[in-house]
């Protein structure tokens, strides 16, 4: 579809962040699970990348960048707001985001909102997978008005309250309570596939849950640098998946409470 569509060099298909950055590692991991690759196993103590599922989506990551041609070559510089500028600016068709793209349009660009469709992620052998993250309240410790902090914090976590932060934010997050998409808000055309996507969802260490290793292999951009390897280094890509395959182990055994 990319290759049918895409005008380049003003327009490619799928905008993929490829840089060194998280949204880099949330494309390859959604890639990966496609393909049946994985980060770690569900004792969140075994190390999983190595595998022939993770070889094959970085390989045909690699067939679209090199071969193919539907990423653009830039992409590998992108920082994590490139995909979203590049999908903003009508440089690319396709991109892997939340709907964050919404809130922008909405208010920027009314014409490309129109014709903006927020779908699931392909299939691959392994099936469909939606990554998602999670975002919690976080009280310090050595708040000098703990009881404030948690007076606000209950305040926003109303379900009439928190409706209003999750609607305002254009679908950037999705609400935790039932009830809450019987909205006019959650029934628009572009959400259609929002809730399959999220009832099929997984977060960056599934079938392990996050962690303070995982959580460190997320913000070092263990698989983007895997990437790199292949795109910017030409290595071939069962021994970038080996490389970074280490990497993560060994930073599994700093943190052996997880």
């Amino acid at each position: 579809m990319c290759k049918k569509l895409q005008k380049p060099p003003r327009l490619t298909g799928y905008g993929m962040c490829l840089g060194l950055a998280t949204d880099t590692d949330n494309n390859v991991i959604n890639t990966m699970w496609s393909y049946g690759g994985k980060l770690v196993e569900a004792d969140n103590k075994t190390v999983a990348l190595n595998s022939s599922g993770t070889v094959q989506a970085v390989k045909l990551i690699a067939e679209m960048y090199q071969k193919h041609k539907i990423i653009p070559k830039g992409s590998v510089s992108w920082d994590n707001q490139g995909n979203n500028k590049a999908y903003q600016s009508r440089q690319v068709i396709f991109v892997l985001n939340p709907g964050s793209i919404y809130a922008h349009l909405v208010e920027s660009d009314k014409e490309l909102y129109a014709v903006t469709g927020m779908l699931p992620v392909p299939a691959g052998p392994a099936g469909a997978v939606e990554e998602l993250s999670s975002g919690e309240w976080l009280l310090f410790k050595h708040n000098p008005y703990p009881e404030v902090a948690k007076g606000l914090v209950q305040y926003y976590m109303e379900p009439e309250n928190l409706r209003v932060v999750m609607e305002e934010g254009g679908g950037r997050w999705g609400p935790p309570y039932k009830g809450m998409y019987d909205t006019p808000f959650w029934q628009k055309p572009v959400y259609q596939y929002w809730r399959g996507m999220l009832d099929r969802g997984r977060q960056y260490a599934s079938p392990g849950s996050m962690n303070a290793a995982s959580g460190e292999a997320y913000v070092t951009t263990v698989l983007a640098r895997m990437m790199h390897r292949v795109l910017v280094d030409n290595e071939e890509a069962e021994k970038a998946v080996e490389d970074a395959h280490k990497k993560v182990v060994d930073i599994y055994a700093r943190w052996p409470e997880g």
